[in-house]
């Protein structure tokens, strides 16, 4: 059934391979092809694009997107000679004939591009709902970095002179911080929800600041309770125990440790551990997981401040 439906379609002449039937025909599901350089998925993938047209799915509904421009240009291409080589078969009648000389004529129109590119089409189309100048541009490459790295001297500008800000420079430098704020900047669509949903890897930032003020163990950070961090005669404090499976050095190790105003203040970390408790979780750190009787922070021991 299959090898008659290649004979009669414009698939026959790419001469797809039966792992290639799949993907080019599946519909009404997500296809991952994954494959090393060189075995075809780019052709798969012109071959599934044909398909849909072949279906007639107007091509302004099909999208393809590619990381480069080149990449775009060398799909759109391979889609072009297809399609010129499939219009001048013998056997297509004066409509299917028809169909795909509109469809090549046309290609130049088909969304084929980077995301980026699709993004600006949207947008081109559809200005007045978005509050946009229907004239607005791009920024290259070059302009966007400039515009960066003013963005980053702006931040690093204000942080010094910032009381709540500036006590996180001794911390972790000059030059750890712009590349902090340079990945924040490239990920800032996601930096806000992620925050308000999850704790996930905050550990990475409060066990260098804990254990410079505190001179706790980070094994001793590592397994905080959400009832460890508490007031003590009006203080905040690190309760320091071996309580249920939490283990300590010796049992002259068990003390309680005054938080610094800037630790519960400026920097927030009862905050942080609100936010943690409303989230139904028992330990300060949650994402770390215990192996072998202790947990796996020694990523944190290069983020640590070298000792004076």
């Amino acid at each position: 059934m299959i090898e008659k439906i290649l004979r009669e379609s414009i698939l026959n002449q790419l001469d797809p391979s039966a792992e290639q039937i799949k993907p080019i025909l599946q519909r009404g599901q997500d296809i991952v092809v994954t494959a090393g350089a060189g075995t075809g998925k780019t052709r798969t993938l012109v071959a599934r694009y044909l398909s849909l047209l072949e279906e007639k799915v107007p091509m302004r509904q099909i999208v393809a997107i590619t990381f480069t421009k080149k990449a775009a240009r060398e799909m759109r291409n391979r889609i072009r000679e297809e399609v010129r080589i499939y219009m001048h078969t013998p056997a297509l009648d004066e409509e299917d004939q028809r169909y795909w000389r509109d469809i090549y004529e046309n290609l130049d129109s088909a969304r084929i591009s980077t995301i980026h590119s699709l993004e600006t089409d949207i947008l081109r189309q559809h200005p007045a709902e978005l509050g946009l100048d229907p004239k607005f541009e791009l920024l290259d490459e070059g302009q966007a970095a400039r515009l960066k790295a003013r963005s980053i001297e702006a931040s690093l500008t204000w942080g010094s002179e910032d009381p709540a800000a500036a006590v996180i420079f001794p911390i972790y430098g000059d030059w750890k911080l712009r590349r902090v704020i340079g990945e924040l900047l490239s990920k800032r669509l996601d930096i806000s929800q992620a925050l308000d949903q999850s704790a996930v890897d905050l550990w990475q930032l409060w066990l260098p600041v804990l254990g410079l003020y505190t001179g706790c163990r980070l094994e001793e950070l590592c397994q905080l309770e959400i009832e460890d961090v508490r007031k003590n005669d009006g203080i905040w404090v690190l309760d320091i125990n071996d309580r249920a499976e939490k283990r300590l050095k010796n049992k002259a190790s068990r003390r309680l440790i005054p938080l610094h105003p800037v630790i519960t203040g400026q920097l927030g970390f009862v905050e942080y551990v609100e936010r943690v408790k409303a989230q139904k979780m028992k330990r300060v750190f949650p994402e770390l997981r215990r192996v072998q009787k202790y947990y796996p922070h020694h990523r944190c021991l290069r983020s640590l401040p070298a000792a004076r």
